[in-house]
């Protein structure tokens, strides 16, 4: 049985549908039409094969122009609405495009449920990773959170003119952009900014960009290791560092730090044939000494000895604050087997996720070549707006002036921790980073213990982070962290006078 064709009856179904049209919208007439009759068709008002009224009598009806009902029935049509219909006019397709997103929902089964298994999802090594876990805090700018740089502070105006400039009109080539090495003009401005202001000489063929300073130490433990191999730590750590090496299936060899960073003679006498050592020469986190020239040569000598990799993670050396540091552990490599991870989650802001590797030539192209297998590439959206962001200078402006701020931030910390915390913690000053290092006097240990302060402060909204949490082995220790980045002048000031307070009401022992 054929359709029946439109006429008055078939508009004035419209009408009672309660199609209008809002003439003072910024919507356009036919967009605002389609949408409706869309929702008309969804919702079961106008059922598969209704004929539409024709463009004549249904722009008569809403007093607007013919050629707004045929945008709109066209703009239908080309959804999968409306359907043609030779000699005849429009009608309601049989099948609307929402049928193929929303799945049916499954019929309730009479059968008696199936208990659910109390189980998880992870596996045994799996629980052993999680435990590695650092406990985040819900908020920011918490005292003294460590490791959030002040987001306040960055020119989000900038950011956003170059994010529209990139994306309002973006070309094609952006847009399709596949390289498993990431964005090209991203990568030479990494180059140029490393070779410029890290004293790192390198191109674009050198630079992989990541999703963070960790994704890419993940990605070579995945690619260039094999499970079992020993692989040196730094004996205090970050924790990811631990997961990392034991998601991997390595085995991690401790090795001990003293005041010239990583003493590589214990690390040859642990594991002289390990394939990888992890390092944090330009600040060790979280003890904060920089590994003098002499361990840095020394470390590379086994390296090539031995051919292993050394993972040079460089996660704050943009944030010295006098003096000059010392190059980077990858410019002194002759042997290519220093791999420099870099990040921009302490200078720009943590969200980004945005990191990356420098390797020699030649292992790039083994290595993009494997990544791209299993990874391919991180997001493109920001990769753009990050390689602008540095080629016009504003990266090394924010770094200038966080630098200054930084600095004024740990001078107001420790001013405040000497003139209330004397004779309880001792903080100590460093030339580099984002946190302060400090330790509970003996006075205060027979007070209260470390960890019962930590839970007593918690409860007064400071975090205090246990230097014994950067240990594998847990060890006792009377050392804190404060970390000062994410925390106005003012408010280091009055935590510090908190925690003093909190401090001075713990009861003596009898």
């Amino acid at each position: 049985m054929s359709a029946r064709p439109a006429g008055d009856a078939g508009a004035s179904l419209f009408i009672l549908l309660g199609l209008s049209l809002d003439r003072g919208s910024e919507q356009p007439l036919a967009d605002q039409l389609s949408a409706q009759i869309a929702a008309a068709i969804s919702r079961g008002g106008l059922a598969a094969g209704t004929p539409m009224p024709s463009t004549r009598i249904l722009a008569s009806e809403l007093n607007c122009s013919r050629n707004t009902v045929k945008a709109a029935f066209e703009k239908l049509i080309a959804e999968g609405y409306l359907v043609g219909v030779a000699r005849m006019n429009t009608v309601v397709a049989e099948r609307i495009p929402d049928s193929y997103f929303f799945a049916e929902a499954p019929t309730a089964s009479k059968e008696a449920p199936v208990p659910k298994a109390k189980t998880t999802i992870l596996s045994a090594r799996g629980l052993r990773i999680s435990r590695h876990r650092r406990q985040r805090c819900p908020q920011s700018a918490r005292p003294f959170e460590v490791g959030h740089p002040e987001s306040g502070e960055f020119p989000f105006a900038i950011w956003t003119d170059l994010y529209r400039s990139h994306w309002s009109d973006p070309r094609r080539v952006v847009v399709d952009s596949a390289d498993p090495r990431g964005y090209l003009p991203l990568r030479a401005a990494i180059a140029q900014y490393l070779s410029t202001m890290r004293g790192l000489a390198c191109d674009a063929d050198d630079v992989i960009v990541t999703g963070g300073g960790f994704h890419g130490m993940d990605l070579f433990m995945r690619l260039a290791l094999e499970p079992g191999d020993a692989v040196w730590i730094e004996e205090a750590t970050a924790r990811e560092v631990y997961a990392m090496v034991e998601a991997n299936g390595l085995v991690p060899v401790d090795v001990p730090i003293d005041e010239q960073g990583m003493i590589v003679s214990e690390g040859i006498r642990r594991a002289p044939h390990a394939r990888m050592a992890i390092v944090t020469p330009a600040h060790q986190h979280p003890l904060g000494m920089t590994m003098s020239l002499a361990r840095r040569r020394e470390l590379l000598q086994w390296a090539a000895t031995a051919q292993s990799w050394v993972l040079e993670d460089d996660y704050d050396g943009e944030f010295r604050y006098t003096g000059t540091p010392l190059a980077t552990l990858k410019s002194l490599d002759q042997d290519g087997r220093v791999v420099y991870i870099g990040t921009f989650s302490k200078s720009i802001f943590p969200s980004l996720r945005m990191g990356y590797m420098v390797m020699n030539p030649g292992l790039v192209t083994d290595f993009s070549a494997a990544r791209d297998a299993i990874d391919n590439h991180p997001s493109i959206l920001e990769q753009p707006v990050m390689a602008s962001f540095i080629g016009r200078g504003h990266f090394a402006t924010h770094l200038r002036r966080m630098r200054q701020v930084y600095r004024e931030r740990q001078g107001a910390l420790l001013v405040a921790a000497r003139e209330c915390l004397s004779g309880s913690i001792e903080i100590q000053p460093d030339v580099t980073g984002l946190h302060l290092l400090g330790f509970m006097t003996p006075q205060l240990l027979g007070r209260i213990s470390l960890d019962a302060l930590v839970t007593k402060a918690a409860k007064a909204g400071i975090i205090l982070v246990p230097l014994k949490d950067f240990y594998r082995d847990g060890r006792d220790s009377a050392g804190l962290l404060f970390g000062f980045s994410s925390l106005p002048v003012e408010l280091i000031r009055d935590a510090v006078e908190t925690l003093a307070a909190l401090i001075a009401a713990t009861p003596v022992p009898e």
